[in-house]
């Protein structure tokens, strides 16, 4: 799967290793999820209405977050459970499009399940999408990708659409380079990519 070349934000703030514009990078990756929810509306079906969008450090690659002094421990090996150290550095977690108020909370779920199992599966076997790990007779799982120091992860639509919005996201906003998001669609055979991609720069041009 070929991507055109397109223009990507700098990142900025803690994206870069900064913290001095904190706010206004968690402003620019949620102005960039909300774009292209909105972007894919032709691409993807009638019934993703919304989601719910997760982004965290990717606390596998970062020693700083196994050192937290207050961590709750895995029982059998004695370390710092992943599970915590996501939700102890949660950077994004927005509601996007529209979700029912009954369901927000286990879409929000499904996305940390999500989020947490990919980064296990990395530690563990070097995947890089939870395409990989996807419960293949549920058709669900789908939708978490790591790169550059962060696991981002969407769930509340079509699996497909919710492994577009992350693979889209990290590529506009500078997280990924235009081959590790080449790399990552194709495992998955995800067409929505560059058409959504496509769209983005279209509307941007």
């Amino acid at each position: 799967m070929k991507l055109d070349e397109m223009v990507v934000f700098e990142p900025s703030g803690w994206l870069a290793g900064d913290d001095s514009d904190y706010e206004d990078a968690i402003e620019t990756v949620s102005k960039v999820v909300a774009d292209i929810f909105r972007v894919s509306a032709p691409f993807r079906k009638s019934t993703d209405r919304g989601g719910v969008f997760l982004l965290a450090t990717n606390t596998v690659d970062n020693p700083d977050m196994q050192n937290e002094e207050e961590a709750v421990k895995d029982p059998r090996t004695g370390k710092m459970t992943i599970a915590y150290l996501l939700d102890s550095d949660l950077r994004c977690n927005d509601v996007v499009g529209e979700v029912e108020d009954g369901q927000v909370e286990s879409v929000r779920q499904e996305a940390r399940d999500n989020a947490v199992r990919l980064l296990e599966m990395y530690d563990s076997q070097q995947h890089y999408t939870s395409w990989l790990s996807r419960n293949k007779r549920a058709n669900t799982g789908m939708g978490a990708i790591i790169t550059k120091g962060y696991v981002l992860s969407f769930a509340g639509c079509d699996q497909m659409t919710n492994d577009m919005v992350v693979i889209c996201v990290a590529l506009v906003t500078g997280l990924c380079s235009q081959a590790d998001a080449e790399y990552v669609a194709t495992i998955s055979g995800n067409e929505m990519v560059r058409q959504v991609m496509e769209a983005m720069r279209t509307t941007s041009a």
